[in-house]
């Protein structure tokens, strides 16, 4: 595979719901290379535990750049504490270096038992992506110049994120991202011409769905 699958995570969310989330990204991802970076240590793929630094974006992509740093891949995969991914992401084999892709197929779940359940069609999101892993890595490091090591700080002076390429998205069933009390953002903007969904395709109901993620 020419790719390793990065996953983040400050462990700030419920531990059974992550350890769901666990469960299903190994069962998924098969016998893909994975690097995890956490605040707290945990037995998935090659772990790199940084301590405990807080819930920010800051210390997120300080978190990426870390991983990004360890991935011995020409290209990686994120994969979020959050967030279910159909086999097909995985699967994605990227074509060249120096491009990104984005998931074309993203979703927003709720999980707040007193909000509307039904998914919310984002297209895009940070969550979902492939990209070179130097690319990405050299971007990120002109950001954090003269920076501190960690901060809580959510204002973000730098986009740590590269800008979106239409065209070289790559797309399959639904990703579902979940808002919970353990995100960085209990907010997250969602198309307004796609009606919200009381099921999608490969995840089914998504009142079902919400219940399982609860229990």
């Amino acid at each position: 595979m020419k790719t390793t699958v990065l996953y983040v995570s400050s462990n700030s969310q419920d531990p059974v719901f992550e350890r769901k989330i666990t469960d299903d990204l190994l069962e998924k991802i098969g016998n893909i290379s994975l690097v995890s970076v956490t605040q707290e240590p945990m037995d998935l793929g090659t772990n790199i535990c940084v301590g405990k630094r807080g819930c920010s974006y800051f210390n997120q992509f300080r978190q990426i750049q870390i991983g990004l740093k360890a991935i011995k891949t020409p290209f990686v995969t994120i994969a979020e504490a959050d967030c279910l991914y159909p086999p097909e992401y995985f699967s994605f084999e990227p074509k060249e270096l120096g491009h990104y892709y984005r998931y074309q197929n993203c979703w927003i779940q709720d999980l707040n038992p007193r909000r509307n359940e039904n998914f919310r069609f984002k297209q895009f999101a940070h969550f979902a992506q492939v990209i070179d892993v130097d690319l990405w890595l050299k971007y990120i490091e002109k950001g954090f110049e003269g920076e501190p090591e960690w901060s809580l700080d959510n204002k973000m002076k730098y986009c740590f994120q590269l800008p979106i390429i239409e065209e070289d998205g790559f797309t399959g069933r639904p990703a579902i991202s979940f808002k919970t009390t353990g995100s960085l953002s209990l907010k997250s903007p969602s198309s307004h011409t796609v009606p919200h969904q009381e099921s999608v395709d490969y995840w089914g109901s998504a009142k079902l769905l919400k219940q399982k993620m609860l229990l």
